[in-house]
């Protein structure tokens, strides 16, 4: 690189998908899925839900995917981060 263009930084963020599919289809599908895999893993060990047949007549709550992305200082990527939330 010449000395002049040595003060120049390029820098990319990408922001997080704002779906499953989306993050499913992205360059950091493995990351993601990882994230998630460790939210599952979190809740079921934590005990946060019991499977049950639901009432009659009552409706179930729909979930959805909050992803993030957390980062360094320096802006490097720290951590892929997965919840599971109610809609």
């Amino acid at each position: 690189m010449p000395n002049y263009l040595s003060d120049y930084v390029l820098t990319a963020q990408t922001s997080p998908p704002s779906s499953f599919h989306e993050a499913m289809q992205s360059v950091d599908a493995a990351d993601w899925r990882k994230a998630m895999e460790e939210e599952l893993h979190s809740l079921e060990e934590n005990s946060v839900w019991a499977l049950v047949d639901p009432p009659s007549g009552k409706k179930v709550l729909d979930s959805r995917w909050v992803l993030r992305i957390k980062t360094k200082a320096d802006g490097s990527v720290a951590r892929y981060k997965a919840r599971l939330v109610a809609k």
